[in-house]
């Protein structure tokens, strides 16, 4: 049998702010850094056969602390597990989506990756 298991990255500094991150490459803040080592204490007595993160620095960061060094080496990276694209978005808070588009800004086009191209790109490698 196998047995997969899903982490989400820490936090970043957009995540405490707010801000869409989408696929922006955006770094663990303190808080994230401090959060995966406590789960590398957590995963201490773990086996796991391989590491999979997706190549934002974030989710490596990471799976690189989780890892610490009792997991193995080395983390598989895949664009494929990236976040879905924000498109114009990224980087904005709630109250500047609707200062910049309005209330509606969900219903306009900004550029956002859709849940069905994004299940369509990673299905495409299959």
């Amino acid at each position: 049998m196998t047995t997969i298991g899903f982490i989400r990255h820490g936090r970043t500094a957009w995540n405490h702010t707010g801000r869409a991150q989408g696929s922006s490459d955006i770094p663990l803040d303190e808080e994230g850094i401090v959060t995966a080592e406590r789960l590398r204490e957590r995963l201490r007595d773990e086996q796991w056969d391989h590491v999979y993160a997706s190549d934002l620095r974030r989710a490596y960061q990471t799976a690189d602390i989780a890892s610490g060094d009792h997991l193995p080496r080395p983390i598989h990276t895949d664009e494929r597990l990236r976040e879905i694209g924000g498109g114009l978005i990224e980087g904005t808070t709630e109250a500047e989506r609707i200062e910049r588009w309005g209330t509606n800004w969900r219903d306009k086009d900004l550029q956002m990756e859709s849940a069905e191209a994004a299940a369509t790109w990673v299905a495409r490698d299959r």
